[in-house]
């Protein structure tokens, strides 16, 4: 609880933080003009690796499938969950992806992005405290 609280608030604490950073005067210029474009095999590499080698994905994905399985669950059960887990990420990425690569989505998400993470940043400390204050009371 305190150890997996105090990982939540050190990723609240980077969301929060950039929120208040002021943002580099030339980044929309960078980013209209294509210098960050990456051709779209790198791109897909960079993010299968990236979702892969990705601790925090691992250790969400074990905490669902400890929660949600029973003590000896059945081979068609785990294949079940396992499919279920892939097609999700499939499905919601892909769409992710697609979604951002047109204008007025991705213009809408970088106008909105600051919105966003003070969002998901007040959030995770909120689950930061929970966890830790449930950690220190057991």
């Amino acid at each position: 609880g305190i150890a997996g609280g105090s990982y939540l608030g050190w990723l609240a604490w980077q969301l929060l933080r950039g929120v208040f950073r002021a943002k580099p005067a030339n980044a929309a210029e960078s980013e209209s003009n294509g210098a960050t474009a990456m051709h779209d095999g790198a791109a897909f590499r960079q993010g299968l690796f990236t979702n892969l080698l990705n601790p925090k994905a691992a250790l969400f994905l074990f905490s669902v499938l400890a929660a949600a399985l029973e003590r000896n669950p059945s081979t068609t059960r785990k294949i079940i969950f396992a499919a279920i887990i892939v097609g999700q990420a499939l499905v919601f990425w892909s769409l992710f992806v697609w979604l951002l690569q047109r204008p007025v989505v991705r213009r809408f998400y970088r106008n909105s992005e600051r919105w966003l993470n003070l969002l998901f940043g007040l959030g995770l400390t909120g689950l930061a405290l929970a966890a830790i204050v449930g950690g220190v009371t057991k």
